[in-house]
Parts: C-alpha cells; structure tokens; sequence
C-alpha cells in the first residue's frame, strides 16, 4: 500500500497535478508616468502597492519582473515563477519610427510581448502558466495577439469612475466570471464593483475583425463608459485554449485603495466580487510547480526587498508603489538578475 501510495505521489508530481502550495507571481514593471517631476518614466518603472496586497491576500508571494531588464533575465525569471501579472498604468503603448512612420511597439509593449510568447510557448509545452492582465496590461496584450498597434479605441476619458459589467455568455462557461457565486454574478451586472482609469479600450466590432484576436479570445464582459460618450466596450476576456485572462478594470483597487477622490466602491459585496479575481489567478498559480532555484534567490528576488514609497501627495491614482531604477544603469541593484546563477540553460 505504501509502495502504490509513492508511486502515486511521484506520478501526479510529474504530471503537475499537485497544487503548488508557495505560489510565487511575477509582475510586469510598467514606466513611471506618474510623478515625472521626480521620477523620469525612461530612468523609473513602478508597481503600485494595491496588486502585491491583492495577490498576498490569495496567498501568493510577488517578484517584479523589470520590464527593462534583458530578454535572457526576464526568461530567467519567467522560469522560476508560477503565473504573471500585466499590470495597469500610463505608459505609450506604440512608436511610430521618425525615418519610416511605421506603428511599432513602445519597450513596454514590446516586453509584454515577449513575457506574452514565453507563456503561449509554456504552455503548448504543458506547462500551466496562467496570465492575468489589468487595464494597461491588457492593452498590451491585445496588442500583442492582435499583431495591430492602432486597434486600440483612444478617445475615453473614464478616469476614477467605477460602474457594473455585463457579463456575455462565454463568462458562465469558465474562468473566473463562472466561479464567481451567482448572487456577485447578479449583482455585478447592476451595482458600480469596477473600477476605471482609461484612455484607451477594446471595441466588440475591432475584436470581431481581427481574426487573430476573435481566434485566440473569447468576450465574456461589456461595459459602457461613464464620463464621456463612446460605444461600449471590452471589460473582460480569457483565451479559450490558455489560463489568459484580461480586464480593463482595476480589480485590485476595492480592498486596498483608500486615496481619496478615486471613487472605488467599498462595499463587501464588491470586495468579495473583485478579490475573487485575484483569487482564481493564484489558484491556477497553484497548478504551475516552478521553483526558485534556491532560497536565497528567491529572497533576493522578492518585492520585500524593495522599500515601500509614499507618492500619494504626487499622484492623482496611487497612494503607495514600489519603484525600481533603470536595471542596466543599476545592475548591482538587482543581484537576482546578475548573479552567477542567473542563465537561461
């Protein structure tokens, strides 16, 4: 009995069923537009403070990946990790070459498609390695499965405004809309749960165009905007063969955001209804089993051993935030990167 027990073990350890009780999330680093007085968006990149207590509050631990860094120590990290938040913020998205006036990606852009194609490639490989993408971050992700850098609709003003969503019917058939329990499903559809800070949206009719996104994608959320006129839009979507999940709203505002003047609904419905996000994405986290290399990598690696910044007098939509120097003017503030351990092989 002994003996079937531990080969059972080894079995389902192999075959990655085992839940990965430590999950550990990477997040994408976006430029600092925020406070440029200060921080210039092409020497700083940042993380506001909320997504780290929203996903340590699902019981994940968070290691910023800078979108800066090199192609061989983002893969590096991508390794070791076991999922990848895009987060939100305001950074260009596209480029137009001066000499050519071809549309290209900006280097956020072009680093989340990167990030994009090494969770695609796990994946295929059977690896689950989910995504989850914010605002911003799923701008860029659109952009980098839409292969289009103009697909974007630009002319929102929905900033600080928090309204319901109307959930399409591919939210029921999986993914985080469907674990939600059905009185939150109800009630998110009527009641203000979503925050909204955007230019920038999805339009149903773009998505339907680009086969590339209608292929890879499924809608399962529409919202209308708030402050400005303008044809409803995108508020959520999940790839159908990938743990992929993106959302033009801020999810992780509701329990952590208290700056006054954001608008965020505070009520415990709403918290429940958003923080169920980050707790479905941590879940699937659970299913990859990447491990750090070592302890001691991994303490490096960590956010904790980032300081924690004040900007709230400086910013209109963050309060606190993590902010990280350019890596390749600073590599000896980023020994995970540039240790001796740190290759690809």
């Amino acid at each position: 009995m002994k003996n079937f027990f531990v080969t059972t073990l080894a079995f389902l350890m192999m075959a990655g069923l085992l839940a990965h009780e430590r999950p550990v999330i990477g997040i994408l680093t976006t430029p600092l537009t925020d406070i440029p007085s200060i921080y210039s968006p092409q020497n700083y990149s940042f993380l506001p403070y909320s997504y780290i207590q929203s996903l340590e509050a699902a019981g994940a631990r968070v290691v910023p990946i800078p979108y800066d860094a090199p192609a061989e120590n983002i893969t590096f990290l991508l390794k070791q990790v076991n999922g990848v938040l895009f987060p939100g913020g305001g950074a260009a998205l596209n480029y137009t070459d001066p000499e050519t006036g071809v549309l290209g990606p900006s280097n956020i852009t072009a680093a989340g498609e990167f990030v994009v194609s090494k969770i695609i490639e796990a994946n295929n490989k059977g690896v689950h390695f989910p995504l989850l993408a914010t605002c911003q971050g799923w701008e860029i992700l659109v952009l980098a499965i839409s292969k289009n850098y103009d697909i974007l609709y630009c002319e929102y003003n929905d900033f600080r405004v928090s309204s319901p969503v109307q959930l399409a019917p591919a939210a029921y058939k999986s993914g985080p809309w469907s674990a939600l329990p059905s009185r939150l499903q109800n009630l998110s559809e009527t009641e203000p749960f979503y925050l909204y800070n955007h230019f920038n949206a999805l339009l149903p009719e773009d998505f339907n165009q680009n086969k590339l996104l209608s292929n890879f994608f499924e809608i399962t959320g529409i919202s209308e905007p708030v402050l400005t006129d303008g044809p409803p839009f995108i508020a959520s979507a999940q790839a159908k063969k990938y743990p992929i999940y993106g959302n033009q709203f801020h999810s992780e505002k509701n329990a952590f955001m208290w700056k006054n003047g954001t608008n965020v609904t505070h009520t415990l419905d709403s918290i429940l209804a958003t923080q169920h996000i980050a707790n479905f994405f941590v879940n699937e986290a659970r299913k990859n089993n990447n491990t750090f290399q070592s302890d001691d990598l991994l303490a490096q690696s960590l956010i904790s051993s980032w300081p924690l910044t004040n900007v709230s007098p400086l910013s209109e939509a963050v309060d606190y935030a993590y902010v990280f120097p350019q890596v390749t003017a600073f590599p000896e503030m980023y020994p995970n990167l540039y240790s001796k351990k740190s290759s690809t092989k």
